[in-house]
């Protein structure tokens, strides 16, 4: 953690301890931070046997905890201004708020049978912006599911607390992602680049020249998670796979579809289910060789590789929008710039810029004042760095 941030962490966490005393009337027993992050390549940010690049952010979700003698579960939000009860009972999404149900979601999980024991009174605070593609879901299930690990006394590893974490989006609130983001948000490492490998969980970090930075511009367009596009794209997905183990009985995953055997299949594959499956192969080959450019260093083929995956997602997917448009052209031919992307699944939320961190400055300055909002605003625009995982403290 770089010098300057550690007042500011100290300072966080003072003041989620005095949030919680004032809403709760007790002292948290435990504080957790869990970072968001930025999806930089990578198929595995939506299927179980991609790979996927990534790196942990500075702007965290924070999550406090104590114990309760009422069984109940009761959360407040700083972020929201809304506190949230929920009665000891088999849980259902609760419709009081998005955030509220990932916080059920993690403590029933985690409760394994036993929610009417397990009363707890829960705190979150955090600087993570929700809905901009940033991975805020994630961070808040890894922050509120450490906290809950620490005051149960729960033997789970980091995976496993990953992949629970994961079951709570894709089984209760029914949003099909890949696990590459809870993974993140755990096992970052200050500087580097991870490397998931989503079928096996196997990680690899690699370092980012000091040299470059990433310029995050949040386009305006908030997106849900659970919003039908996303979903859409995840079922025409997996129509496409059904076709190639069809074809192909061996076929594990689309990691063994080759760009032959999608020639072979453009005349019987419908043209939607061609074009996902298309983007995910390709990607599919940017991820392997990305791989092979963070490992000899080649920043500028990383950058190449980012930008080929916009275009892929653009096209093939259908998961850009006007605005993210925008904003990657107004990047486009500025000094410095590698590549631009989208950072996560898409359909609004944000663009990454992969910049030369003394060109930073420049761009800053021209996506503030060359792109305006839907609101009519100037754009949040953020510079990040990667940063290390998630961290629990027993207060």
């Amino acid at each position: 953690m770089p010098p300057r941030s550690q007042p500011r962490r100290f300072a966080e966490r003072l003041r989620i301890a005095r949030i919680h005393q004032e809403n709760h009337g007790t002292p948290p027993s435990c504080i957790a931070r869990a970072p968001g992050r930025l999806a930089l390549l990578g198929s595995g940010q939506y299927t179980d046997d991609g790979v996927a690049l990534a790196c942990a952010i500075g702007r965290h979700a924070w999550a406090a905890a104590s114990p309760r003698d009422d069984r109940r579960l009761v959360v407040h939000s700083e972020w929201a201004r809304q506190t949230l009860r929920f009665a000891p009972r088999p849980p259902v999404p609760t419709g009081h708020g998005f955030w509220g149900d990932y916080v059920l979601g993690v403590w029933s999980a985690l409760a394994a049978g036993r929610i009417k024991e397990r009363g707890v009174s829960l705190t979150i605070t955090g600087d993570l912006p929700p809905g901009i593609g940033l991975g805020s879901s994630a961070a808040l299930e890894i922050a509120v599911g450490l906290v809950l690990r620490s005051l149960w006394g729960l033997q789970l590893e980091d995976k496993d607390l990953a992949l629970v974490a994961h079951r709570v989006e894709s089984q209760f609130l029914g949003i099909r992602t890949g696990l590459v983001d809870q993974i993140t948000s755990l096992f970052a490492r200050p500087g580097r680049i991870l490397v998931l490998d989503s079928n096996t969980l196997e990680m690899e970090h690699f370092e980012l020249p000091k040299d470059t930075i990433f310029v995050v511009c949040d386009s305006g367009v908030h997106r849900g998670l659970a919003m039908a596009p996303l979903n859409s794209r995840i079922r025409e997905l997996e129509e496409g796979l059904r076709f190639f183990r069809n074809r192909y009985p061996s076929l594990a995953g689309f990691r063994q579809v080759s760009a032959e055997m999608l020639v072979a299949a453009a005349q019987e594959l419908p043209p939607p289910v061609l074009a996902r499956s298309r983007h995910v192969v390709t990607e599919n080959d940017r991820a392997r060789r990305a791989v092979i450019a963070l490992r000899w260093g080649d920043v500028e083929q990383l950058g190449g590789l980012t930008s080929a995956s916009y275009r892929s997602a653009k096209c093939s997917f259908e998961a850009s929008s006007p605005e993210l448009d925008e904003i990657i052209q107004l990047g486009k031919g500025l000094s410095g710039v590698m590549g631009a992307h989208v950072s996560g699944p898409g359909f609004g939320g944000c663009t990454v810029h992969l910049i030369q961190r003394k060109h930073a400055p420049a761009l800053v300055k021209r996506l503030r004042r060359g792109y305006k909002t839907p609101a009519k605003r100037a754009p949040v625009v953020y510079t990040l760095t990667p940063v290390g995982g998630a961290v629990s403290i027993c207060v």
